[in-house]
């Protein structure tokens, strides 16, 4: 049986390449995300948590909204929830929590656990109720085709329809 032995300058020369491949790996772990409505040390878990039982204290379902701060179309959501035209008759509906996904990344548990609303694209919203069941999804393209209208109406009807117990 042959066994290969490593001489010490190639061990040098593999340690030395290993080097600069694990910083390069490690360096989007150091990258600061844009700034944004995601917060990427929120615990997503937690504040699920917080949010379902807020919602069955107050007789409202929780509208999770999956996203990330590079994502262009996640911070438009979100400026357009901030606005009262939408803001308002969402709030009177829904405790509101945003899961961060990060570049697919991250919260990977509660992404898996909503049955990965992800997969087709960002943002993508899951209505729970007050039990913290799954009442309805909208994935990213779903949710795309409902924003186009550009009318907050029409999207607070399709998250009635999605919080409306099958």
């Amino acid at each position: 049986m042959a066994t290969m032995q490593l001489t010490r300058p190639l061990l040098i020369a593999l340690a030395v390449l290993a080097v600069p491949v694990a910083y390069l790996g490690y360096q989007r772990y150091l990258k600061t995300d844009p700034p944004g409505p995601y917060d990427r040390r929120a615990d997503a878990q937690a504040d699920l948590g917080r949010a379902v039982d807020q919602a069955r204290r107050e007789n409202k379902r929780v509208l999770v909204v999956f996203g990330a701060n590079w994502c262009p179309d996640c911070r438009e959501l979100a400026t357009d929830m901030a606005n009262p035209a939408l803001g308002i008759p969402i709030a009177a509906r829904f405790v509101v929590t945003k899961v961060d996904v990060g570049h697919f990344d991250r919260n990977g548990r509660t992404v898996t656990r909503m049955g990965n609303p992800v997969d087709k694209g960002i943002p993508a919203v899951v209505v729970l109720d007050g039990q913290g069941q799954q009442l309805g999804t909208a994935t990213g393209p779903q949710l795309a085709a409902v924003r186009k209208a550009r009318d907050p109406a029409t999207l607070v009807a399709a998250l009635d329809r999605l919080a409306a117990p099958q």
